[in-house]
């Protein structure tokens, strides 16, 4: 009675630790798989902007530079 009380405590946390630590593991490539995605859009985004603004300030030079 005694022994099975004392290791049976001690089999139990294992166990949840082990379910705890996949659970964080999990959890933590997928916060870290979003982080990813955010800054990949974030990119794609300044990348965009960066671009639009080459368009909105180089492409009235280019048509300039044509004519001239």
């Amino acid at each position: 009675m005694l022994k099975t009380a004392y290791i049976y405590p001690h089999n139990t946390p294992s166990i949840v630790n082990r379910g705890k630590i996949i659970n964080y593991t999990k959890y933590f490539i997928t916060d870290v798989f979003c982080v990813f995605k955010l800054a990949l859009l974030m990119l794609l985004t300044g990348a965009l902007m960066v671009g639009g603004l080459f368009l909105v300030v180089g492409m009235p030079y280019f048509v300039v530079s044509l004519f001239i």
